[in-house]
C-alpha cells in the first residue's frame, strides 16, 4: 500500500505534468510512466472531467444510446488529453460540478489527499483547458446525472449528428449505476459505497465530516478561484459555442 505522502506526490506530478507540460505527460504515457490512455483519431470520444464528477456515467450513457452508440472512448481527469482531443478534432465533452461536492467526494475515495490538494487541481484542470474551450462541449454535473438527453442533444448539435439520443429513464439509469457499483465492489469490497456513485447516506456522512478542511479560512482564495472556474464553466454549458 502506497503511503499518504507516495499518492499525494504521485496525483500532484500528474497534475502538474498533465496540466502545465503536456508533451511530457504525452511521452511519459507513451513510456507506460503513467497510464492514462491515449488520445488519437480512433476514438468516438473523450469524456473528461475533475475527479468524481459523474465523467464514468456519461460513458456508460453515451454507449447505451438508441442510435450511434460510442464504441471507443477515453475516460479522462487530465487537461492533456482534453487539449489532444480539440487539437485532433476528435469530440471531447467536460463536465463540470460544483467544487466542494467534487473536492471532498475525491478525498473521501483518496484519503491521503488533502482539501487544499484536490483544489489546487479543479483550479489548474479548468484554468488550462479554457483556451480550448472553442473545441469542446460542456455540460454540468446535474445535467449529466438528471437527464443526460440534454447532454446527447448537445453533442449532437455540435458534432453533426455523430452521437445519439439517450433515454433517460429510471430504469436505464439504475442499470448503469447498478453496473458501476458491481464493478466498484468488486474492486472496494465493502468499501464501495463511498466511492461508487450511487447516492449513499454514509458518504454523505462522510462529506459532512470533511466539510470544515473544504471551509477553512486558509483555503478562500483557492475556493473562491475554484468557483469563478465553476461559473464560467456552467455558462459554457448553456451559451452558444463560440467562434473557432
Amino acid at each position: 500500500m502506497q503511503s499518504k505522502h507516495m499518492v499525494c506526490w504521485r496525483y500532484r506530478m500528474v497534475d502538474i505534468l498533465s496540466t502545465y507540460h503536456p508533451w511530457i505527460f504525452h511521452v511519459a504515457d507513451r513510456l507506460r510512466l503513467v497510464k492514462k490512455g491515449r488520445v488519437d483519431g480512433s476514438l468516438d470520444v473523450v469524456v473528461a472531467a475533475f475527479p468524481r464528477s459523474a465523467s464514468n456515467f456519461a460513458i456508460y450513457c453515451l454507449k447505451q444510446t438508441k442510435e450511434n452508440p460510442v464504441q471507443r472512448s477515453l475516460h479522462t481527469h487530465t487537461a492533456a488529453h482534453v487539449i489532444a482531443a480539440v487539437e485532433q478534432k476528435v469530440p471531447c465533452l467536460v463536465i463540470v460540478r460544483d467544487p466542494k461536492d467534487a473536492v471532498l467526494s475525491l478525498i473521501i475515495r483518496e484519503p491521503a489527499l488533502t482539501a487544499k490538494l484536490a483544489l489546487k487541481g479543479y483550479v489548474a484542470f479548468h484554468t488550462q483547458i479554457e483556451p480550448h474551450r472553442s473545441g469542446f462541449v460542456v455540460a454540468t454535473f446535474d445535467e449529466v446525472t438528471t437527464d443526460f438527453s440534454i447532454v446527447t442533444r448537445r453533442l449532437a448539435d455540435r458534432y453533426e449528428g455523430k452521437f445519439g439520443q439517450f433515454e433517460h429513464t429510471e430504469e436505464n439509469v439504475q442499470r448503469i449505476l447498478d453496473t458501476i457499483h458491481a464493478r466498484s465492489y468488486k474492486v472496494h469490497g465493502e468499501q464501495a459505497e463511498l466511492v461508487s456513485c450511487r447516492p449513499s447516506a454514509k458518504r454523505q456522512g462522510r462529506k459532512e465530516d470533511l466539510a470544515p478542511a473544504f471551509d477553512a479560512p486558509a483555503r478562500q482564495a483557492l475556493r473562491d478561484e475554484a468557483y469563478r472556474q465553476f461559473d464560467k464553466f456552467r455558462t459554457f454549458a448553456i451559451g452558444a459555442f463560440p467562434e473557432d
